[in-house]
């Protein structure tokens, strides 16, 4: 996380490419719809808290 901070305070970040696109040859999937296709997932894995009496 701090290499991160570091180039993106650093200016190192600021330019967006296409990179992604051209070597998976496909649009990349947007976060909201990786979200939607794998929610089932991540509910299958959170245990369910039994109540205190």
């Amino acid at each position: 996380m701090t290499m991160l901070y570091l180039i993106t305070w650093m200016g190192n970040a600021k330019k967006v490419t296409n990179d992604l696109e051209i070597l998976i040859q496909r649009k990349p999937t947007s976060f909201k719809e990786f979200v939607l296709e794998h929610h089932p997932e991540w509910m299958k894995r959170i245990p369910v808290q039994k109540e205190a009496k």
